[in-house]
This record gives structure tokens, sequence and C-alpha cells, in this order.
């Protein structure tokens, strides 16, 4: 069969009237109606995330516009971790616009492995690791330095105290069970049939998969809000104004991260000490080539 014979069988078997798939229109309608709900109902959330995401554009360019200028600082991997930093914002807008067209817990699952690479890059910019050991093709070298870096983070290694140690493995929990088996979505799609309602094949908005989801990219957001300025090739490379919006940004993270803790949610005051304590790189951060002493002694 070739090429044209097989497309027409298709379309013969799957049109209505001249449209092949035609049953999607509702699924995508309903999709459409999922952005507009979240956009109107947490308009806050659409402002926070919106800032941070302009903020990182920003930032990108910045470090494009200072090479252009300066050539290339010292060291031969900045460009790689500009193109790290660069591939994590693609993520975070495939996250972002599966929010959007209703499916926050797939947004949520893979904003999962965006989280891990801040927690990476964070191995990086603390001098715990390298980008090459991080970002290696040899299996055991990755992994050794991915662990390493986890443990020194999130592990024995680090000088979490136990309850926050026990909150943050929440955090880390709550992605692995969407992660293997979208076992959150299941259960939201198995509540929703045992209250009676009717099956639908499209997303349809559910207040506790979007906080699911808002909260953990809260998180998220502030984890790279705070790694930003290692894109700086030298102190102060982006400007006060860029230092002076950077730290509004990071204000805005925090406060919304203290609601939560507010709330008594656990997992949110065990974040904003997990930030205070990993995440506080000093008012002179830059880049500055890690070569992996920093978590040796």
């Amino acid at each position: 069969m070739d090429v044209a014979a097989w497309q027409r069988r298709l379309e013969d078997a799957f049109s209505t009237g001249d449209v092949v798939g035609a049953r999607l229109f509702e699924v995508i309608d309903l999709e459409k109606e999922c952005g507009r709900y979240f956009v109107n109902t947490f308009h806050g959330q659409s402002v926070l995330m919106h800032a941070f995401q302009d903020f990182y554009i920003e930032t990108l360019l910045a470090s494009e516009a200072w090479v252009a200028d300066n050539g290339w600082p010292q060291g031969e991997y900045y460009s790689v971790v500009v193109l790290t930093y660069l591939t994590a914002f693609r993520s975070f807008r495939a996250c972002e616009n599966l929010l959007l067209c209703g499916y926050p817990l797939d947004g949520f699952a893979l904003l999962r492995d965006v989280k891990d690479r801040a927690l990476h890059m964070c191995g990086i910019a603390r001098n715990v690791t390298t980008w090459s050991a991080i970002n290696s093709i040899e299996k055991r070298e990755r992994k050794a330095a991915e662990r390493k870096t986890l443990s020194l983070l999130l592990g024995d290694d680090s000088k979490m105290p136990a309850q926050d140690a026990e909150a943050i493995k929440q955090w880390e929990d709550v992605f692995h069970q969407e992660v293997h088996g979208s076992k959150l979505t299941l259960v939201t799609e198995i509540s929703r049939l045992m209250e009676g309602k009717q099956l639908s094949v499209g997303p349809l908005p559910d207040e506790k998969q979007l906080g699911m989801y808002m909260n953990r990219a809260v998180e998220t957001g502030w984890l790279y809000t705070r790694l930003l300025p290692y894109l700086q090739p030298t102190s102060a490379a982006f400007g006060a104004d860029w230092a002076a919006r950077q730290q509004v940004l990071d204000e805005s993270f925090r406060a919304s991260e203290q609601a939560l803790a507010d709330m008594g949610k656990p997992i949110a005051s065990a974040f904003i000490r997990f930030v205070d304590r990993e995440y506080d790189f000093g008012g002179d951060f830059h880049y500055v080539e890690a070569d992996g002493s920093g978590g040796d002694g």
C-alpha cells in the first residue's frame, strides 16, 4: 500500500463529514475552558508565574548580551550552563502549557524533572559537583554525582532537622506518585465516578489538582529564582535594576510559600527553611566554574 492509499484509508475510516477526528473538538473546547477557568480563578498565581518566566527570559537575554559585549568568561562550561538553564525554562513552559490545557497533574509530573535539575544546579553552584559529572554520559559517574548532591542537600549529609527531613521526603514522594502510573490523576477520576458524576473524556477543572500543581510550581520557581544570579559571568554583571527585580521576585515567592505555611502545611514550613539553608548563595553570587571540591570537607 502506497502512502496516498494508506492516508485515504485512514480518512475514510475516521472522518465525520470532511473532518478527521471530529470528536476531538469537544476535548479541545474543554481544554480551552480549563485555561480560562484557571486564569480567572487564580489571578495571583498567574501574575507570579508570568513575572517569574519574564524575569527568567530577561536573564537569559542578559547573559547573551554580556557575552556579545565581553566574550565568553573563563572556563569551558559557562556556555553549556546557559543552555542548561535554557532547557529548564522550556520544560517549565511545557508544564505551564499542560496546566493551561487542563492537565495540571501531567504538568506536575514533568515538573519533577525540572525540580530535580534545580537541585543538581544547586550542587554545581555550591561547588559540590561539576556540570560535566552531573551530565556525564557514563551512568555510574552521573549517578554518583547526583547521589552526592542530593545527599548533601536532602539526605544523610544534610543539616536538615528530622521533622523537616520527613516533610521534604513527603514533598519528593508526592512527585513520585504521579510520575509512576499517574496515581494522583487516577484517584481523582475514581472519586468523580464514586460521586456519581458523568465520565468526561476531556479535562475538567479540579481545584485539588490545580492546587497541587500550583504549590509545587511556586516552590520550583523559587529555587530557580535563587539560582538565576549564577548566570552572571562576573560580580553584579546584570546590574542593580536586575538585582532589585530578582529580590522582588524572591520575596514574592517567599510570601506565597509562607501563606501555605500559615495554613499549617508542614511541607511549606520545611521548604522555606530548606531554601534559606541551601539556596542562600550570598550577595556576590555569580558564575564560578565548579571543580567539585566544595563537597569534600
